[in-house]
Formats: C-alpha cells, structure tokens, sequence
C-alpha cells in the first residue's frame, strides 16, 4: 500500500469516526430531548393540579361562607373563585389524559350545580335547606379532591418512570462517550502507525542519500516512490 492510499485510508477513517459521533450524539439527544420534554409536562401536571386544588376549596370555602353569613361579598368570591377553577382546569386538560379530565369536569360541574343552588338562596343563614345543601357540597368536595389526588399520583408516577429513563439515558450516554473516544483514539493511532511505516523506509533512504551527496559522493540513488 503506497503512501497515497495509506492516507487516504487515514482520511476516510477519520471521517467514518466523525460520522459515527454525529449519528450517535443526534440518537442519543432525540431521545433525551423527548424525556425532558416529558418530564416536563409530568412537572405541569404537579402545578397545574396544585393550583386547582386551591382554586375548588377556596370556592367552596366562598360558598360555605355565604351560607352560614349570608354576606354579599363572600357570594361574589365564590363566582371570582370559580373563575379561577376553570382557568387551573384548561390548563391542566392540556397535559392529562382526556378520560380523567371528563371525570374532573363532570364531578366540578356536580360542585357547580350544589354550589349555585345554595348561592340562589336570598337569606341562607339558619336555613336546614341550606345546611344539607352544604354537607352535599362537602361530600362532593372530598370526592373531587380525592379524583385529584388520583390524578396526581398517576403523575408522581409517571415522573419516577421518567426519572429512572433519563438517569438510565445519561448512563447510555457516558458510555456511548466512552466508546467512542476509545474507538477513535484507537482508529486514528493504528492508522497513524500505518502511515507511519509507509514513511518512515523511504524517509530513511531519502536522508542517507542525502548525507552521502553531502559527503561528496557523486553516484547517489535517491529512493523512488511505492507508486511509481
């Protein structure tokens, strides 16, 4: 094998390295890419759920309020509160699955429904009507909240799969690193060595000539080429 090809085997070597490094970096960062991404939204669900859970017990906190006082302004905190409710929930319908979002709509919607009956009162203070009322509303509350908590542990779980998917990713990428140094550090030095030995016979002969046409002899052979 001449020099010629010695290198261009050296440069096809170190471009098959390059290669290789770009496809696997890509592979390795596409699938990473995707589980930060759903950790994320695993993350959003955690939110989202929290703000939700404030926003219903602070609106039936309102409506209880109402009932046992009967003062205006805990009646327009309710409507304010529900407000709240129905921006954490079209949030939230974003990042779960659409069946436990039809459950949480359904059973908010039940809490809505005992809510405005007991906001529809004109005098609810001292009203057995409206004490019953409310003990409904509470049973529907701890309903809702426990659906939540559902929802939520769904997610905590979802987040611990992630988790262990990622660290398991980084484990397959500080490998896959590895390797690849290892790999290149060895392609690269055996074709180097190669080229070397490709050189090193003529580079030789090159530089006796050399010291024999400075020594004065006349008859000096310098070396030809492997290809020529």
């Amino acid at each position: 094998m001449n020099i010629r090809t010695r290198i261009g085997v050296l440069a096809l070597a170190i471009i098959t390295v390059v290669l290789f490094i770009i496809f696997g970096t890509v592979y390795l960062f596409q699938n990473l890419s995707s589980d930060l991404e759903l950790l994320k939204e695993t993350s959003q669900v955690s939110l989202e759920i929290s703000n939700l859970k404030k926003a219903l017990i602070d609106y039936s906190d309102s409506v209880k309020d109402w009932a046992f006082t009967g003062k205006k302004s805990f009646k327009g905190e309710a409507l304010k509160k529900k407000g709240y409710i129905e921006d954490s929930l079209a949030r939230l319908g974003r990042v779960i699955n659409p069946t436990d979002m039809n459950r949480l709509r359904s059973r908010i919607d039940d809490l809505y429904s005992v809510g405005n009956i007991i906001l529809s009162y004109k005098k609810p203070k001292g009203s057995i009507e409206v004490f019953y009322r409310v003990k409904e509303l509470d049973d529907i509350e701890m309903d809702l909240l426990l659906e939540i908590e559902r929802v939520e542990t769904v997610s905590s779980q979802n987040l611990q799969i992630v988790t262990r998917t990622t660290e398991k990713l980084l484990g397959q990428t500080a490998g896959y690193t590895t390797a690849v140094i290892v790999f290149a550090v060895l392609t690269i030095s055996l074709v180097l060595l190669q080229l070397l030995r490709a050189v090193q016979r003529p580079f030789g002969l090159l530089m006796r000539a050399t010291e024999e046409l400075l020594s004065g002899k006349e008859d000096v052979e310098f070396p030809k080429g492997e290809d020529e």
